[in-house]
């Protein structure tokens, strides 16, 4: 028996990301109308986290059938993604989409703030960036949440000697890996911008950036 969600649960999902398809390089909208004007076209669907029997993707043996027919078990997407998600275990964890739903209710729930807010644009380029350097991501979103008004930030070693004004962030080569390809990565998505002087490697989030790293971190406060 399939622990399927009730039609009150896939509504919860879809409204909680504007029924708009979590996946942060998509976001496609998933309804609109139809030629009769009393319906709706819907090409969304509500996708299990874990799966609703046994053999489907990521199935989790713990859950009760509540939790699986439960919204928080589940992840609003358009059809190309759902099917996607549902054929590929493997590459769509549940980390993954997890880290899909969250990022996408964060957004959405900036959009009601203030819809002149975080850009598509900015949202795919940083779903990029988590799922590359995710270590990287988590740590500057920690410090811009304990440092809101610092935009500055340089990259080191820690053995190395380093007169800073005192309002820089730091990375340290010692602990990531490759940093320097990474930051050069954030740097094309348009997310930093290098200005760099004295051969210190210096650079500065654009404001976008700041945004959603800003909304990830409440959202994710209570994900």
């Amino acid at each position: 028996m399939r622990d399927d969600f009730s039609l009150g649960a896939k509504e919860v999902l879809a409204k909680r990301v504007g029924f708009r398809c979590s996946n942060p390089e998509c976001r496609q909208l998933t309804a609109g109308p139809q030629a009769d004007p009393t319906k709706a076209v819907n090409i969304g669907v509500a996708a299990h986290i874990t799966a609703a029997s046994p053999d489907g993707p990521r199935f989790d043996p713990s859950l009760t059938p509540e939790q699986r027919r439960s919204p928080e078990n589940g992840i609003w997407l358009c059809q190309n993604h759902g099917k996607l998600v549902d054929n590929d275990a493997i590459k769509y964890s549940v980390i993954l989409l997890r880290e899909w739903k969250r990022i996408a209710e964060a957004m959405t729930e900036r959009e009601l703030v203030n819809p002149r807010g975080v850009s598509d644009r900015t949202g795919a380029a940083v779903a990029k960036a988590e799922r590359m350097m995710p270590a990287l991501i988590a740590e500057m979103r920690a410090d811009l949440r304990e440092n809101p008004l610092r935009r500055e930030f340089v990259v080191l070693k820690k053995a190395w000697s380093y007169w800073a004004k005192g309002n820089e962030l730091v990375y340290f080569y010692d602990d990531h890996q490759e940093l320097d390809s990474k930051v050069q990565v954030l740097a094309s998505l348009g997310l930093i911008r290098e200005i760099s002087y004295n051969n210190v490697n210096r650079f500065l989030f654009a404001e976008d950036f700041v945004e959603y790293l800003s909304v990830a971190s409440s959202a994710g406060s209570s994900a």
